[in-house]
């Protein structure tokens, strides 16, 4: 019976996969830790501009200085003053 635990506690066959395993938990903590420390500076980055857009006026009857638009002439499209120059029949292949 004595032989079975010592060879139980000796038996090294499973130590790597457990390794490994601890491993992939601990870069799983790392990961998550720094995607949620990264989101709220990123949430916070975001909100300036937010809370600025928000706050300025909307377009409504008052343009807020500035002119509107004037409509522009559309223009002629460009004649050539001289027809294109003419291709020489195409002969029949033989």
């Amino acid at each position: 019976m004595m032989k079975n635990i010592r060879g139980f506690f000796k038996n090294r066959s499973g130590v790597g996969a457990v390794e490994y395993a601890l491993l992939v938990a601990l870069i799983g903590m790392v990961l998550t830790g720094s995607t949620s420390a990264l989101g709220t500076s990123i949430s916070s980055a975001l909100s300036k501009p937010l809370d600025a857009l928000s706050s300025a006026p909307s377009g409504g009857s008052d343009p807020g200085g500035v002119a509107p638009a004037t409509p522009v002439a559309p223009v002629a499209p460009v004649v050539p003053s001289a027809p294109p120059a003419k291709r020489p029949p195409a002969r029949p292949f033989l």
